[in-house]
């Protein structure tokens, strides 16, 4: 039992600053939720169970909460869905919250009126520097890794 406790306590600790806010869907297609999908940039699994996605827009609050138990891989991904009655003006500031309540990544204020499948995404994804310049406006690729379209 005791080894149990401490193999936990060595997944959800040591490596939660290792995931990241990756992609965000704020102006999905009509029909479609909005959503928000973690990475996991480290080499160890990362518990995530317990830990809030929040996104944020004007005096709007949009909270999706991550089950028990939830476990992302080494450079895996974890999408977590919005609800589809949704309203707001589809811009938000988005947090990614532990389970202690501290923010563990938040992504500048992103904008998206054109209810398509483009999302605001880290490309390459985790690519975490602190600026803006981490996030483009590029095709969805929701549960997978972030790729770029050029047109030649």
């Amino acid at each position: 039992m005791r080894a149990i406790i401490i193999l936990v306590s060595i997944l959800s600790c040591c490596s939660a600053a290792d995931v990241v806010l990756n992609e965000v869907e704020l102006g999905p297609p009509e029909g479609s939720g909005e959503w928000v999908e973690l990475y996991n940039t480290g080499n160890e699994s990362v518990m995530i169970g317990g830990w809030c996605v929040r996104i944020m827009d004007e005096s709007w609050i949009g909270e999706i909460c991550i089950p028990e138990g939830v476990l992302i891989e080494p450079h895996g991904f974890y999408v977590a869905p919005g609800r589809k009655e949704w309203m707001h003006n589809k811009s938000g500031v988005v947090q990614l919250i532990d389970d202690a309540g501290n923010i563990v990544d938040e992504s500048p204020l992103r904008t998206d009126t054109l209810a398509n499948d483009m999302t605001w995404g880290r490309y390459p994804d985790g690519r975490d520097t602190d600026t803006a310049g981490d996030w483009g406006y590029m095709m969805g690729t929701m549960g997978a890794p972030n790729t770029i379209s050029v047109k030649v």
